[in-house]
């Protein structure tokens, strides 16, 4: 009888293996799942924090073209700002309506601002258009 048992109980442990490595196995797939979407969660962080950079680039842009004018600074040819990415600004125009557009490039992240602002006889500045030029 003793036999018997031995025999039944080593049988029974044989059943729990491969039920062990299945288990092992669907815990190894959930990780990784669970890692790769954490991967991709934050390349798009990423992106969206850089796209953001990029817009504030361009309004920094803006309000330094703004401060020009106001201090009536040259404003004739197109300049940049000093930053860890590319500020491309230019301003056109004549002596009452000046016509601003601002790019700020940041990791292949581009925003493009463009705005519109008058001035009068006293060299108050008037914005009279803002838009956010899609490309």
């Amino acid at each position: 009888m003793k036999i018997k048992n031995c025999k039944l109980k080593i049988e029974s442990g044989l059943a729990t293996l491969p039920t062990i490595i299945i288990l092992s196995l669907v815990i190894v797939a959930i990780g990784t799942s669970m890692m790769t979407s954490g991967f991709i969660e934050s390349l798009m962080s990423k992106a969206i924090i850089e796209t953001q950079e990029a817009f504030y680039l361009a309004d920094s842009g803006i309000n330094d073209a703004l401060l020009k004018i106001a201090q009536k600074k040259d404003t004739s040819k197109s300049w940049g700002l000093p930053t860890s990415g590319i500020s491309e600004i230019s301003v056109s125009g004549d002596a009452t309506t000046r016509v601003i557009e601002s790019t700020g490039i940041i990791s292949g992240k581009q925003k493009k601002i463009k705005t519109t602002v008058t001035l009068d006889e006293n060299g108050k500045i008037t914005d009279t258009a803002w838009e956010e030029v899609t490309q």
